[in-house]
């Protein structure tokens, strides 16, 4: 099985990508020409969202959620905010995510966001920048989250169970920290080199037996060559009859 995911946040000076986007664009306007290619090659993905997101373009989003097929997915409500707060509870309390009310209060503000705004109930969930504590599968499972997307493994990541939640890892190379954008080292020379990789991981998975599971933000894809490297990667594994993360199983675990 195939899942395509994608990280969707609200417009922030302090989002580094953001910076080369024209003003009337925004990730959100974005996921429109995203989905459109997606949806194209019988690709349905996950799209996380931060809660603001939402809160800010909620009309939009319900408008894509009317035309296009794809699950939205929790992706904590202000992504970098309370930056001192974390950095205090990280080195403090070895808590990412600050205390466990606080790791709670998120979840259930971005749920209540989208459940009220969009009408959808929220089952996947991935933080932002991966952050991830002792707490979180368990506030997860506690909430209602049934999938969680947090851990960048090796090729033989696999779902699993932990603590009442199907952990997902991403097994293949991510897009955001391959591709450089301007401030991380670029793993590839382009982006059309990333997906011929994750096109060969994906491969590599199939001979045995396990899931692929794709990280693809729609910023991402946007700014390095507007999609055109990833209509490519849709048009592939749309053959292969991906799906979305509320559909995961632990009959798909090997």
């Amino acid at each position: 099985m195939i899942f395509l995911t994608g990280d969707v946040h609200h417009t922030d000076p302090r989002m580094g990508d953001q910076k080369g986007l024209a003003s009337q664009w925004s990730e959100v306007r974005i996921c429109e020409r995203y989905l459109e290619s997606a949806n194209k090659h019988s690709v349905c993905p996950t799209l996380f969202f931060t809660g603001l997101a939402v809160e800010r373009e909620a009309d939009f989003i319900s408008s894509l959620v009317e035309r296009y097929r794809f699950e939205v997915g929790g992706h904590t409500y202000t992504a970098n905010h309370r930056r001192r707060l974390l950095g205090l509870s990280r080195r403090l309390l070895g808590l990412a995510n600050g205390p466990y009310w606080l790791q709670r209060r998120d979840m259930l503000a971005t749920m209540r966001c989208i459940k009220e705004r969009l009408g959808l109930s929220v089952v996947s969930w991935r933080n932002h920048a991966y952050r991830m504590d002792r707490n979180t599968y368990r506030v997860a499972a506690e909430v209602g989250i049934r999938q969680v997307s947090n851990r960048v493994t090796g090729l033989n990541g696999t779902i699993r169970q932990v603590e009442g939640i199907l952990e997902v890892p991403i097994n293949t190379v991510p897009d955001h920290e391959s591709l450089g954008h301007d401030y991380h080292p670029r793993m590839f020379h382009s982006v059309q080199d990333w997906v011929d990789r994750v096109l060969q991981q994906i491969e590599y998975h199939q001979e045995h037996g396990l899931p692929s599971i794709i990280l693809a933000h729609p910023l991402c894809m946007f700014v390095e060559d507007r999609l055109a490297a990833f209509e490519r990667l849709c048009a592939v594994i749309g053959k292969e009859s991906p799906g979305q993360l509320r559909e995961c199983e632990l009959s798909q675990m090997v």
